[in-house]
């Protein structure tokens, strides 16, 4: 059974991948840190609680993390998931409470209670990762794999036209993350688009009264609002689609060994993160560094869909 913990700014995405570790028999979730990000940090906090109890699962500890950046001034993504992120509709109100203390070092002692086992996953900016490695490097090394919801991919950004919005909102974090010594899977916002998201088909049937299901489509309500002011019935959800790479590991097509590089230096290429591959370029004879990193190119979103759909239909 995989130990992990799971970092989030938990917005409507999150809630729908935090239902996935949250079901999934063979995961055993130690806890989770929120973050800023999609909203301001009191905001995430409170939406993972209400997820957390919707899915019955109020064993799972909570710990509140950083509410901005290492540098930067904090951005959010309202516009696209609502004022709370999860669809303004009033649904967020927990009675489950955070634990004591706080992310970071909850993050460092589990690592140190279980070295080499642990599957941290980052659904958001890795603000909180930045300070567990500012404070002990050597502990963040001991993690047995960095699953991040972060990038572009191979495509265009979504924040800027290089640049996607987790690691927009703190790349000198990512930058960090990018330089530790532990395995690392990056799944870029590439890997939820075209068939990759819920099509209206998906939306009905996952949208059934009294499930999960028309819990996960209605706190997505503020997205697929989003979405039909660009004429599309869809829901693309990146962080559920990365929980799907670590939960249902069928779902991933193709994974390439790369050389990450975040970009922090010029306006225009902040948060930029370019992939080095052998394969990538057309003269020969060039010097590449050392991988450092494993990228999702490929993703069997009916798979992926299909799973959710099936999760999905548990009662409230």
């Amino acid at each position: 059974m995989r130990k992990m913990i799971i970092d989030t700014d938990c917005g409507s995405d999150d809630a729908v991948a935090l239902m996935i570790a949250c079901l999934d028999k063979d995961t055993e979730l130690l806890g989770i840190t929120t973050v800023h990000g999609n909203v301001p940090l009191k905001q995430a906090t409170l939406n993972t609680l209400q997820t957390v109890e919707v899915c019955g699962r109020n064993d799972v500890p909570v710990y509140e993390g950083e509410d901005k950046p290492l540098v930067r001034t904090p951005i959010n993504a309202t516009d696209v998931h609502g004022g709370d992120g999860m669809g303004d509709l009033g649904l967020i109100h927990p009675e489950k409470k955070t634990e004591k203390g706080n992310a970071v070092d909850f993050i460092l002692d589990s690592i140190r209670k279980y070295p080499d086992e642990i599957e941290l996953v980052t659904l958001g900016p890795v603000t909180n990762i930045g300070r567990c490695i500012e404070k002990d490097r050597g502990t963040m090394n001991r993690l047995k794999r960095i699953v991040c919801m972060a990038t572009s991919g191979l495509g265009p950004g979504n924040v800027s036209p290089v640049a996607e919005f987790n690691v927009y909102a703190d790349a000198e974090a990512f930058r960090m993350l990018i330089e530790l010594d532990v395995e690392k899977l990056f799944v870029g916002f590439d890997m939820c688009l075209g068939d990759n998201a819920w099509n209206e088909e998906d939306i009905r049937e996952i949208d059934v009264e009294g499930t999960l299901g028309s819990w996960a489509v209605a706190v997505n309500k503020g997205l697929l609002e989003y979405n039909a002011s660009f004429g599309l019935v869809r829901l693309d959800l990146p962080d559920a689609v990365t929980m799907s790479c670590v939960c249902w590991p069928d779902t991933m097509s193709e994974v390439i060994p790369c050389y990450s590089y975040c970009c922090i230096q010029e306006e225009a290429t902040y948060g930029q993160v370019i992939f080095y591959n052998e394969n990538m370029v057309l003269s020969g004879g060039l010097k590449y560094p050392p991988y450092n990193c494993k990228l999702v190119t490929k993703f069997d979103g009916r798979k992926y869909t299909e799973h959710c759909k099936e999760m999905l239909k548990r009662k409230i």
